[in-house]
């Protein structure tokens, strides 16, 4: 594990911030480019939505901490914004993408469709990087295993063989990269003759699953399988039932 990345002075540079960091600024930059140049969104508009999904991002994982502490609100209220404590890469940091989008969504009256086609394939990227952060910092670490590619962990005191969950995670998300742009490819973007969203409903079912496969692997699986069971079936279920609306749609004369 590398925790720290480098010191400037007796500033201390992270590598989970930082990795999650350039994911979002990687991720945020591609659906920039895909909402202009493939679905014709207008610049001002897009500039908007993310900025209400980066809000919404950090007033999520503000939540996540919270909930996982709830009572530093009251010793120190600065620690809601302490990332690293569990928030960066939760389950709450993507609803709050998500809602933020939603209202910048009403307010400026942009099509649904064409933004959550535009992210869906940047979103895979973000999880793909940013895990590269988890797995730096020792985070999300998985049950002790005897495969050849098992990982020993600094915050485990017995030096275990452990299941690298983290890169799991990122190497399942450039799976589900790769197929939403063969998909694409199939179906195009804004050229399609229904306008209908199929990338984004398809990247929450595959993305749920990939949750349902990986979550049990990890050394926190027991204390917090509740969370993790939520969070996936909300994501496949709302995957499976609006990809399956989309689809109704699109045969409809």
């Amino acid at each position: 594990m590398h925790q720290v990345l480098f010191h400037l002075g007796s500033f201390t540079v992270y590598s989970y911030y930082m990795l999650w960091t350039v994911a979002l600024f990687v991720g945020f930059l591609w659906t920039y480019s895909r909402s202009v140049i493939r679905y014709g969104l207008l610049p001002h508009d897009v500039i908007f939505l993310l900025s209400g999904a980066g809000l919404g991002i950090i007033a999520g994982m503000s939540v996540s901490i919270y909930l996982k502490h709830p009572g530093i609100i009251w010793e120190n209220p600065l620690r809601l914004f302490y990332f690293g404590e569990g928030g960066l890469s939760s389950f709450h940091a993507f609803i709050g993408g998500v809602l933020g989008t939603l209202i910048i969504l009403w307010v400026r009256k942009i099509p649904l469709w064409r933004v959550t086609e535009a992210s869906a394939l940047p979103a895979s990227v973000v999880l793909a990087i940013g895990r590269w952060g988890c797995f730096l910092n020792g985070c999300c670490a998985g049950v002790e295993t005897s495969f050849p590619w098992g990982i020993r962990f600094p915050i485990d005191p017995n030096r275990l063989l452990r299941h690298p969950t983290e890169l799991y995670y990122a190497f399942s998300a450039l799976a589900i990269l790769w197929i939403l742009q063969e998909v694409e490819g199939r179906i195009g973007a804004l050229e399609r003759k229904h306008h209908q969203a199929i990338l984004w409903p398809l990247f929450c079912f595959l993305y749920g699953c990939s949750r349902f496969l990986i979550d049990p692997l990890r050394i926190d699986w027991f204390a917090q399988r509740r969370s993790f069971f939520m969070s996936s079936s909300f994501l496949v279920i709302t995957g499976a039932v609006w990809g399956v609306f989309s689809i109704v749609q699109m045969r409809r004369p």
